[in-house]
């Protein structure tokens, strides 16, 4: 993460290390708790994460409360607010919160080179899952990224039609349903560069 991406790194500075960590922390915890995660094994056990000043930017960003608004402009209640463009952009905001793709790589993914499927052992309990996941090369790094999918985000997929999971769209388009959607969602304060992210 400290490398810089000449030299193929990501380039984070510590503070975005630091909240990636702790994001990774508590999925780890959050395997353990489901059984999908040895507890012997938890990495975090020697490692701690340094505490750093938040860094004061203009950006904001959605707390879970703003995210479950979003959501529900697509439930029969509310979805009949929104335009077509405006059920389309929220699948597509929400799927890149699910998955933490950006703009560009969601809008390339295709159900043919980009969707896979497997079964995984758990080793605490001996038991086989089938998990679907996304597996693509970042536009942005080039690097490669194994996605797993939450049902939300499948759900989304499942909607689709075709091999192009999303349509191909301007992210100047869609940062203008983005604004609807934010007024629509009362949230004021989604950034219209929260999906693009490039």
């Amino acid at each position: 993460m400290r490398k810089p991406v000449s030299q193929k790194g990501l380039g984070n500075i510590p503070n975005t290390i630091s909240k990636t960590m702790r994001s990774i922390r508590a999925l780890v915890r959050i395997a353990i708790k489901n059984d999908d995660f040895p507890k012997e094994a938890y990495p975090f056990a020697d490692y701690k994460i340094k505490n750093f000043d938040p860094v004061l930017t203009s950006r904001d960003y959605l707390e879970p409360e703003d995210l479950l608004k979003v959501e529900q402009l697509l439930s029969p209640e509310k979805i009949g607010c929104l335009t077509v463009g405006e059920i389309k952009a929220t699948k597509r905001f929400l799927f890149a919160c699910y998955t933490g793709l950006r703009f560009s790589d969601v809008n390339e993914l295709n159900r043919k080179k980009h969707l896979f499927a497997k079964w995984v052992l758990n080793p605490s309990t001996n038991k086989t899952t089938y998990r679907q996941y996304l597996e693509l090369r970042m536009a942005k790094t080039d690097q490669p990224v194994l996605i797993p999918l939450i049902d939300k985000a499948l759900e989304i997929i499942q909607e689709s039609e075709g091999d192009q999971i999303f349509e191909r769209i301007s992210n100047q388009k869609v940062n203008k349903h983005l604004k609807e959607i934010n007024r629509k969602a009362e949230l004021n304060i989604m950034s219209s560069k929260e999906l693009s992210n490039d």
